[in-house]
């Protein structure tokens, strides 16, 4: 399908029911993966290999390239939905978007209470597949822009979540580096750029950095919106209970459980990444404040393994592909829409 078929089918849009967003309260959250993600969640000890070809799980990409290409071009229709609504201020609700196919693209469930009336919306994710990059990369091709492309990932749409009256919107960015900095397809302002053309407007923006730089660098790229609602911690982030750079800790203060709180985890560093994954698990307080996370985890038995220089290291229960399919579905099962990161 053309870009300008997609087009037509997009904004072919039915009007979505009003509802009094003050008046809501969120009931639950459910996740249901799809068929496809199933498969790969299903087989991913026999399909991860430490070959440098993978040629096992390539294999299984290939068999799967029709739900590739229905995954790709669902994702495409919504980045042109997000840039009309973007560029020229289109308001066309998302209701007949068109229904992605559910054997390949997963979803979680919103079941909210508007006064007094159930209120449902279903919210595509990306589905848990291949070594959780863009499906295209290394199977496919080795174009360096698949290693950091983004096109893959569904991000949520105003209209498609509901936020009651007070409610606000958070990016903690653990691992920020600088606003502009690094990678264009996967940097700080493409995060911010990204969820605003989708109507999301961060309220507060918290990041941490370890690699120190003047003030003047790290606040002159940023426009006066993002600067004035920014908080730029110069530091690296820690676990310990105790310490002012506790991440989770803030954000026990910070947020409430009716504000969409997203979290972009990237600190080129495994253990502690994996101590405040496990931290969330274990606290339902935190687990009910976090809506979104980005992760980038770095793992065993991948075609990225030797991009990330971990060849070599010993294997443990959280540092395989295998790992990342667990800890990544347990979250998303817990009500998280977590996406693995570039």
């Amino acid at each position: 399908m053309n870009l300008l078929a997609i087009f037509a089918v997009v904004m072919l849009s039915t009007v979505a029911q009003a509802v009094n967003e003050g008046g809501c309260t969120l009931q639950s959250v459910t996740y249901d993966a799809a068929t496809w993600e199933k498969g790969w969640r299903d087989d991913i000890l026999r399909l991860q290999s430490d070959n440098p070809k993978w040629d096992i799980g390539c294999a299984a990409m290939k068999d799967g390239e029709p739900q590739i290409e229905s995954w790709l071009n669902y994702c495409q229709a919504r980045k042109i939905i997000a840039v009309a609504q973007d560029n020229f201020g289109d308001s066309t609700p998302m209701a007949n978007l068109g229904e992605p196919d559910h054997n390949v693209m997963s979803s979680h469930t919103y079941t909210y209470l508007c006064d007094g009336e159930t209120v449902v919306k279903e919210v595509p994710i990306e589905p848990l597949a291949g070594f959780l990059r863009h499906p295209l990369l290394h199977c496919f091709t080795s174009a360096h822009q698949y290693m950091v492309s983004t096109d893959h990932i569904v991000m949520p749409f105003r209209d498609e979540i509901i936020l009651p009256f007070g409610a606000r919107t958070y990016l903690f960015d653990l691992g920020s580096d600088l606003y502009d900095g690094g990678d264009a397809h996967s940097n700080q302002k493409w995060i911010i750029d990204s969820y605003k053309a989708r109507g999301l407007h961060f309220d507060r923006i918290v990041s941490w950095e370890k690699q120190n730089y003047p003030p003047e660098i790290i606040f002159r790229s940023m426009p006066m919106d993002v600067f004035l609602n920014s908080t730029f911690f110069n530091l690296p982030v820690s676990t310990a209970a105790t310490s002012n750079m506790n991440f989770l800790a803030g954000l026990r203060l910070l947020a409430v459980p009716k504000d969409w709180v997203v979290v972009k985890l990237d600190l080129e560093n495994e253990i502690t990444e994996i101590e405040m994954i496990y931290q969330i698990f274990e606290d339902e307080q935190l687990r009910g404040l976090i809506d979104e996370i980005h992760w980038d985890h770095h793992v065993l038995k991948t075609p990225m393994t030797s991009i990330w220089g971990l060849e070599g290291m010993d294997i443990n229960d959280h540092n395989t592909l295998g790992a990342s399919y667990v800890i990544l579905s347990k979250l998303r099962e817990f009500g998280i829409r977590a996406h693995s990161w570039v």
